[in-house]
């Protein structure tokens, strides 16, 4: 989540924005903040094996690749999302879950 940082204020690199993206997700809902962060990690896990984790996985290459895609105007956001979840087999349930 890097980016730049204050020692002044303590806010580090891109934390901000997904405080507020969190923030607006779970507003009018009833959740508390770790709840709505919760669902969102288990989310991730669940698309992404810790094993497919990272710019060197099979995973990580295909996704920066059509991200930059994206990019180059060649994909719509929608369709690059639907790539990656089509490529890794959709959402897997957590273990817990089962």
């Amino acid at each position: 989540m890097g980016g730049n940082s204050s020692n002044v204020t303590g806010v580090s690199g891109t934390n901000p924005l997904y405080q507020e993206s969190l923030r607006r997700s779970i507003q009018g809902r009833d959740l508390v903040p770790r709840e709505g962060q919760s669902i969102n990690w288990e989310g991730i896990r669940g698309l992404f094996p810790s094993s497919e984790k990272g710019y060197g996985t099979n995973m990580g290459k295909l996704s920066r690749d059509l991200w930059l895609r994206y990019r180059a105007g060649k994909m719509t956001q929608r369709e690059v999302l639907d790539a990656i979840y089509e490529a890794s087999g959709g959402i897997k349930p957590p273990a817990w879950a089962k």
